[in-house]
């Protein structure tokens, strides 16, 4: 089996140590990503051209030929 030496454990807690923070790193990230002018306190502008452009295109209504819903 493996045979464990003071070189290896240090490894180990360092590589525990690195997981931890990237963990918490990646939870703050998918905080962010799920946030918005509608969501935060973020201005409108912040949101990026998709986000502009489909509130621009909701706001005209619906496309020549459709429906309403």
């Amino acid at each position: 089996m493996f045979k464990s030496t003071p070189v290896a454990e240090r490894l180990a807690r360092l590589e525990a140590s690195v997981i931890e923070v990237l963990t918490g790193r990646v939870a703050e990230l998918e905080l962010l990503l799920g946030k918005d002018s509608r969501t935060s306190s973020k201005p409108p502008l912040s949101d990026g051209p998709v986000r502009a452009a489909a509130a621009t295109a909701a706001a005209a209504g619906p496309a020549a030929g459709e429906m309403a819903r």
